[in-house]
């Protein structure tokens, strides 16, 4: 972050202000400074890139979901069973 970044960002604060929202601002403002570099280093990707990515990452959190549930599924069924042996 940059004293001119930060100047300006002080410059839209009232006169009194939370320190919480200073920060805030600042974060925010640090962000899109780096998402303005990202973009002028070239280091983008196309909405259609985005939402292939985005598909995989979902499929994939969709079939751990479905694991997780057939796992609890399986372990309540062996409580139940051994429940009833015992």
């Amino acid at each position: 972050m940059t004293k001119e970044l930060l100047n300006q960002v002080a410059e839209q604060l009232p006169e009194q202000f939370q320190l919480d929202d200073l920060i805030d601002r600042l974060i925010m403002a640090e962000a899109i400074e780096k998402g303005r570099q990202q973009c002028r280093d070239g280091r983008v990707r196309t909405h259609a890139e985005v939402k292939k990515r985005l598909k995989k990452v979902m499929s994939a959190e969709d079939e751990e979901l479905a694991f997780r549930e057939a796992t609890l599924r399986n372990n309540r069924r062996f409580r139940i069973a051994n429940a009833q042996t015992e």
